[in-house]
């Protein structure tokens, strides 16, 4: 997109809680821009340039872990032209993250293009994992996602 951060995926051979496996995200934050950041994007439409109507659900959820501190979810809106993000804390030990689609910018799950999980704001190397996306609904039922879901195909 422009900038000089960078970073790379792969299939790790851990997960949270018990998982056979997780999403690995490596990179580095150069900072040559006021905001630079890296991660990896996920399009929860049927395209790349689709708007996904996710209304149904309120929030999604992920385990995280990783040697870096600061995390950030953003999503791409329609109409917005810079992303809503949300910061969240990285340890070394899985922990699971819970964000509000109304803390990602003007959001009620009707615009949005895509996710971005990753690191924003710090520079240099970093690694995290990520494992068991799943949107919540507004009564705390979850909808589950494998991995390759996650990474392959659009939400039900």
């Amino acid at each position: 997109m422009g900038g000089a951060s960078s970073a790379a995926i792969r299939l790790a051979d851990d997960g949270a809680e018990g998982t056979p496996g997780s999403l690995a995200v490596s990179g580095n934050i150069e900072k040559k821009f006021p905001m630079p950041w890296a991660g990896v994007a996920y399009f929860p439409g049927a395209l790349e340039t689709s708007i996904a109507n996710l209304s149904r659900w309120d929030a999604i959820s992920f385990w995280v872990k990783g040697d870096c501190e600061n995390g950030a979810l953003m999503a791409m809106l329609k109409n917005q032209k810079m992303p809503g993000m949300k910061p969240f804390a990285i340890t070394k030990q899985w922990q699971k993250i819970t964000i509000s689609f109304k803390d990602l910018g003007s959001s009620d799950g009707k615009n949005i293009m895509a996710f971005v999980f990753g690191v924003a704001n710090t520079p240099g190397k970093f690694n995290i994992q990520i494992d068991d996306l799943r949107w919540s609904r507004k009564r705390n039922r979850d909808i589950y996602l494998i991995l390759s879901a996650f990474m392959s195909c659009p939400p039900p």
